[in-house]
């Protein structure tokens, strides 16, 4: 486990600043709920679920260290990449998505 230290480390340090801006989308957006309701709930929930996936990514790194098969490797990368991608990509749009709404 000592030798997975150094990994970690280097994966929260690399987590932290797209955490801060998340974050501050998150805090800007909950103080915008009461005058734009419907983008601040599509930047909540984008931004929520982009935070979720960068910070889901940190253990997925520990678990591709772990020893297991070449097969069983493959398919654990390819699932947690797949799972990743996803949410990345339904955060993103639904940032995109808080941008256009609540316009006249």
């Amino acid at each position: 486990m000592l030798e997975l230290l150094p990994v970690l480390i280097g994966a929260i340090v690399r987590l932290l600043p797209i955490a801060i801006v998340y974050l501050i989308g998150l805090s800007i957006a909950f103080s915008k709920k009461k005058r734009y309701p419907k983008a601040s709930l599509y930047a909540l929930f984008g931004f929520g679920i982009l935070l979720a996936s960068a910070v889901l990514s940190v253990p997925t790194q520990m678990i591709i260290l772990y020893p297991v098969s070449r097969e069983t490797l493959g398919i654990t990368i390819l699932v947690i990449n797949l799972v990743l991608g996803a949410l990345h990509v339904i955060g993103s749009a639904l940032v995109v998505l808080a941008v256009f709404a609540d316009r006249e």
